[in-house]
């Protein structure tokens, strides 16, 4: 039996960047730099925050079920997670009874709100 030919394939959609997360190339990497150094899903819950941050372009977020659904990351992965970032200072958390968690990027260790268009030297990122 021959293989069909292009045209007697159905037709699929292909997967539009709405649909697929990814994150825009000026999203200040020092900050995700400092997430990737703690344990557990840390590195993707900053990655999903920093999605939703990039895509809202606010550093104010609220996590949402999908967020996590798309990135792999369980429940109690993020809370965990939240946690470490929160110890790390990296985020500072609002948390109000029976509502989801209200998320602030901060500045690498400082209690300031993450400016996400601060252009970085060389020697903050660590290069000469």
């Amino acid at each position: 039996m021959p293989f069909p030919t292009q045209a007697a394939l159905p037709h699929t959609r292909t997967p539009t960047c709405s649909t697929v997360p990814c994150i825009p190339v000026t999203f200040r990497s020092d900050w995700l730099i400092a997430a990737a150094s703690l344990p557990g899903k840390s590195l993707h819950t900053a990655l999903a925050l920093a999605y939703l941050a990039s895509k809202q372009k606010v550093v104010g977020v609220r996590m949402t079920r999908r967020t996590l659904a798309q990135f792999h990351i369980s429940r109690e992965a993020f809370y965990d997670a939240i946690r470490r970032l929160e110890a790390k200072k990296l985020i500072q958390v609002w948390r109000l009874p029976g509502r989801s968690l209200h998320l602030l990027l901060t500045e690498p260790g400082s209690d300031r709100a993450l400016d996400l268009l601060k252009p970085l030297s060389r020697a903050e990122y660590g290069l000469f």
